[in-house]
């Protein structure tokens, strides 16, 4: 399903239907054995899934390739940091449901993922995996790795240099 051949009736119908999704809630618990918090997910009854079809509830003439790219990387961004907020490990966190759909996105994401990191100042989230993974490029020295601020830093001016955002 394209634009151009829907009505804007339905075009609507998606994007509203974004805002209404159903997400996972989190809950923290003890865990008996050690005291730790343990992360408790109860899942969503609304299907989310991550191709043609957004929303398993959603009319089969609704399709995921009619949401504009920075509502749908802003959709997965806001549930990537839902997802990850509790997590230490970086691995944990790139590999949610979320930040995969980020990189399923493709060189789309990345002018995104730059406007993100900039916006994002002192404070920069995660996104460098998601960058090394799309561009296939690191523009990080080694004696900078782990410090986030001279990441972005890095990859803001190589990213100037060849995105628009």
């Amino acid at each position: 399903m394209h634009i151009a051949a829907q009505s804007p009736q339905k075009i609507a119908y998606v994007v509203a239907s974004m805002m209404v999704v159903a997400q996972p809630t989190y809950s923290m618990r003890s865990d008996e054995k050690d005291a730790r918090p343990v992360r408790v997910i109860s899942q969503p009854t609304t299907d989310v899934t991550v191709g043609q079809q957004l929303f398993s509830s959603a009319p089969s003439h609704v399709s995921f390739d009619v949401i504009p790219d920075e509502m749908r990387f802003s959709y997965f961004a806001a549930q990537w940091r839902e997802e990850s907020a509790i997590m230490s490990s970086t691995t944990e966190m790139v590999m949610t449901q979320s930040y995969q759909a980020i990189l399923g996105m493709g060189e789309k994401a990345v002018p995104l993922i730059f406007k993100r990191l900039e916006a994002e100042g002192d404070q920069p989230e995660n996104w460098f995996w998601a960058l090394r993974a799309i561009t296939g490029q690191n523009p990080v020295a080694p004696e900078l790795r782990g410090n986030r601020r001279a990441m972005a830093a890095a990859w803001l001016d190589w990213g100037r240099l060849r995105y628009a955002w």
